[in-house]
């Protein structure tokens, strides 16, 4: 919850403190082709506030595989999508575990 926490106040500026309206993980490769398809998706519908690291990142192009932010090859990547809706926040540690993490608008604490 604190990496989520931290990458989506890092990468959009938003912060979130309440608790998270869903959260998984589990071995990445016990996902259905599926699932590990939509997993490993990028579909960001909105851009970042400008002056965030993520904006950053998109102009500079650092750091970026396929839409993921390579923190080291192989041990830690990550990817915050957010849009109007909802804000998402997926990582993968040592390619093996895969982590997901949801805040939906409203009562919860969401955005």
């Amino acid at each position: 919850m604190k990496n989520s926490r931290g990458h989506l106040l890092i990468e959009h500026g938003i912060w979130r403190k309440g608790k998270p309206d869903f959260a998984f993980f589990t071995a990445i490769e016990s996902l259905t082709n599926s699932r590990r398809a939509e997993f490993e998706c990028v579909s960001q519908t909105l851009l970042p506030e400008v002056g965030t690291r993520l904006s950053g990142r998109i102009i500079q192009g650092t750091d970026l595989v396929n839409g993921w932010v390579v923190v080291q090859g192989g041990s830690y990547r990550y990817v915050v999508d957010v849009d109007d809706d909802s804000a998402r926040v997926r990582m993968v540690v040592s390619e093996y575990l895969a982590a997901e993490v949801m805040w939906f608008p409203g009562e919860s604490g969401g955005l």
